[in-house]
């Protein structure tokens, strides 16, 4: 087997049994708390999150191919973020002799949605092949404020600009004479209301979402002639390209750029904090920062733990999952199991 497509054959299953173990935890742990009046879904979402990185991290151990070296981790947000430690995973596996792979996971994305058995969790990392300090690292910083598009506005839409000028830009430069063509996905928070306001007064279609901005993120950076090709309910059919604006976090970011880096996409970031003073003065990212990797070594694999709102691929069920697959050729769905 070429070393490629191993590459992709490894990574792909580590999502997909790692998807395959957190349903399996949804299950046991709706039969044991049932109704939702007394449960605690932080406590909840640890132990299906639990359940995921073990499964991801046996496939990690198990494989002799590669030597596999975490990044970044959504897993150490978490713990800072709730003062309890959360199931991660760090470190490297697998022999120093084997061809170099630099993984930023998130082990159960959504894991408040999965929780709760509802759309929106996956398992989801991206993987560079062969290629050291390919990946940015984590850093100190949780959040950063992102700005994704497709190929066509790479280098013409900055965070340099306002929310409206860039969605001026994008009107311009994608031909859309009606703004309800363009969609906007933004996380609903309070810390991104100028990027919201200013994209309900434009007259784009304003998408807001609770959480899980990582899927979003790697929808806006194709080639927006692809969204022909996806099915997802979040979509209005009208819809002809999106941008993602707005701050969420750090990994998913990374990851979201690898895939813009890989189909050549538009990706901007921001360190993003509480202290004002230290966001304004932070540098721009480029997506040469975020993922100095080539594009022809990377891979983002996102399996659907439950049902997917933005590419339409059905949750797992029944032992059998799907992949969403992205590379230097576009995306891809496959069957992974």
């Amino acid at each position: 087997m070429k070393l490629f497509e191993e590459f992709k054959k490894t990574f792909t299953l580590s999502t997909t049994k790692a998807a395959l173990a957190a349903y399996k935890e949804i299950q046991r742990l709706n039969k044991g708390f049932p109704g939702e009046d007394n449960r605690d879904f932080k406590a909840l979402g640890r132990e299906i999150d639990k359940a995921a990185v073990e499964a991801m991290r046996e496939v990690f151990e198990t494989q002799s191919r590669f030597y596999i070296e975490i990044r970044g981790s959504e897993g150490r947000k978490d713990t800072r973020r709730d003062g309890i430690e959360s199931p991660d995973l760090y470190g490297s596996y697998g022999s120093k002799s084997g061809t170099l792979v630099e993984i930023v996971n998130d082990a159960v994305e959504g894991t408040a949605f999965a929780s709760r058995n509802i759309p929106g969790s996956y398992s989801v990392l991206t993987a560079v092949l062969d290629q050291k300090n390919g990946l940015s690292t984590t850093g100190d910083f949780d959040y950063m404020r992102k700005l994704f598009g497709p190929p066509s506005l790479k280098g013409k839409i900055s965070l340099d600009f306002s929310p409206a000028e860039n969605i001026k830009i994008a009107l311009r430069e994608l031909k859309i004479h009606n703004p309800k063509d363009l969609a906007i996905i933004i996380l609903d928070r309070p810390r991104n209301q100028f990027e919201i306001d200013s994209a309900k007064k434009s007259g784009v279609t304003t998408i807001l979402i609770p959480g899980g901005d990582l899927v979003p993120g790697l929808l806006a950076v194709l080639d927006h002639q692809e969204l022909k090709n996806i099915s997802g309910k979040k979509l209005p059919k009208n819809i002809k390209a999106v941008l993602l604006m707005g701050s969420g976090g750090w990994e998913e970011g990374v990851i979201a750029a690898a895939g813009a880096k890989a189909t050549g996409g538009h990706a901007e970031a921001r360190i993003y904090s509480e202290n004002t003073d230290e966001t304004e003065q932070a540098k721009i990212l480029e997506v040469d920062d975020l993922v100095p990797a080539k594009p022809e070594s990377i891979i983002v694999c996102a399996t659907p733990v439950t049902d997917d709102w933005w590419f339409g691929v059905s949750g797992v069920e029944d032992s059998k999952a799907k992949t969403i697959l992205i590379t230097q050729d576009g995306f891809e769905i496959i069957q992974s199991v």
